[in-house]
Protein backbone atom coordinates (compact mmCIF):
# COMPACT_ATOMS: atom_id res chain seq x y z
CA UNK A 1 0.00 0.00 0.00
CA UNK A 2 1.30 3.36 -0.80
CA UNK A 3 2.19 5.49 2.16
CA UNK A 4 -0.17 8.26 0.79
CA UNK A 5 -2.60 6.27 1.48
CA UNK A 6 -1.80 4.46 4.78
CA UNK A 7 -1.41 8.30 6.09
CA UNK A 8 -4.69 8.90 5.03
CA UNK A 9 -6.46 6.01 5.61
CA UNK A 10 -4.39 6.72 9.36
CA UNK A 11 -5.87 10.18 9.51
CA UNK A 12 -9.67 9.74 8.51
CA UNK A 13 -10.04 6.75 10.83
CA UNK A 14 -12.65 4.96 8.34
CA UNK A 15 -15.25 2.80 9.46
CA UNK A 16 -14.92 0.36 6.46
CA UNK A 17 -12.34 0.01 3.73
CA UNK A 18 -13.96 -0.78 0.27
CA UNK A 19 -10.90 -2.67 -1.88
CA UNK A 20 -12.66 -2.26 -5.61
CA UNK A 21 -11.47 -4.99 -7.64
CA UNK A 22 -9.98 -7.86 -6.42
CA UNK A 23 -7.33 -8.44 -9.56
CA UNK A 24 -6.09 -5.05 -8.46
CA UNK A 25 -3.73 -3.14 -5.83
CA UNK A 26 -7.01 -1.87 -4.16
CA UNK A 27 -8.21 -4.82 -3.20
CA UNK A 28 -4.65 -5.74 -1.34
CA UNK A 29 -4.67 -2.24 0.08
CA UNK A 30 -8.04 -2.66 1.77
CA UNK A 31 -6.95 -6.04 3.37
CA UNK A 32 -3.72 -4.84 4.14
CA UNK A 33 -5.49 -1.06 5.70
CA UNK A 34 -5.65 -2.57 9.32
CA UNK A 35 -9.25 -1.06 9.26
CA UNK A 36 -12.61 -3.33 8.64
CA UNK A 37 -13.08 -3.90 4.52
CA UNK A 38 -14.98 -5.74 1.70
CA UNK A 39 -14.05 -5.67 -1.83
CA UNK A 40 -15.70 -6.15 -4.84
CA UNK A 41 -15.10 -9.13 -7.54
CA UNK A 42 -15.78 -7.79 -10.84
CA UNK A 43 -15.00 -11.14 -12.37
CA UNK A 44 -13.74 -14.52 -11.45
CA UNK A 45 -10.18 -14.50 -11.92
CA UNK A 46 -9.40 -17.81 -10.69
CA UNK A 47 -11.80 -19.12 -13.81
CA UNK A 48 -10.20 -16.77 -16.50
CA UNK A 49 -7.47 -17.68 -15.83
CA UNK A 50 -7.74 -21.35 -16.11
CA UNK A 51 -10.17 -20.58 -19.11
CA UNK A 52 -7.29 -18.93 -20.80
CA UNK A 53 -5.16 -21.44 -19.68
CA UNK A 54 -3.01 -18.86 -18.39
CA UNK A 55 1.08 -18.89 -18.41
CA UNK A 56 2.49 -18.93 -15.46
CA UNK A 57 3.57 -15.09 -15.10
CA UNK A 58 1.19 -13.82 -16.83
CA UNK A 59 -1.70 -11.46 -16.52
CA UNK A 60 -4.70 -13.62 -15.82
CA UNK A 61 -2.37 -15.79 -13.34
CA UNK A 62 -1.34 -12.89 -11.52
CA UNK A 63 -4.81 -11.80 -10.66
CA UNK A 64 -6.27 -15.36 -10.19
CA UNK A 65 -3.61 -15.20 -7.13
CA UNK A 66 -4.43 -11.95 -6.06
CA UNK A 67 -7.73 -12.54 -6.15
CA UNK A 68 -7.43 -15.98 -3.51
CA UNK A 69 -5.15 -14.10 -1.29
CA UNK A 70 -7.24 -10.96 -0.65
CA UNK A 71 -10.71 -12.72 -0.36
CA UNK A 72 -8.88 -15.11 2.32
CA UNK A 73 -8.73 -11.64 4.08
CA UNK A 74 -11.16 -9.76 3.76
CA UNK A 75 -14.27 -9.64 6.08
CA UNK A 76 -16.73 -9.61 3.32
CA UNK A 77 -17.13 -9.07 -0.57
CA UNK A 78 -20.02 -8.36 -3.20
CA UNK A 79 -19.96 -8.78 -6.62
CA UNK A 80 -20.59 -7.27 -9.76
CA UNK A 81 -22.63 -8.93 -12.93
CA UNK A 82 -22.22 -7.86 -16.19
CA UNK A 83 -25.66 -8.98 -18.27
CA UNK A 84 -25.24 -8.84 -21.84
CA UNK A 85 -27.82 -6.30 -23.83
CA UNK A 86 -29.71 -8.04 -26.74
Amino acid sequence: MHRAVRRKLKEIQPDLVHGQGTELDCAVSAVFSGFPNVVTIHGNMAELARQFRARVGSFYWLTARLENFTLKRTAGCSATRHTPSN
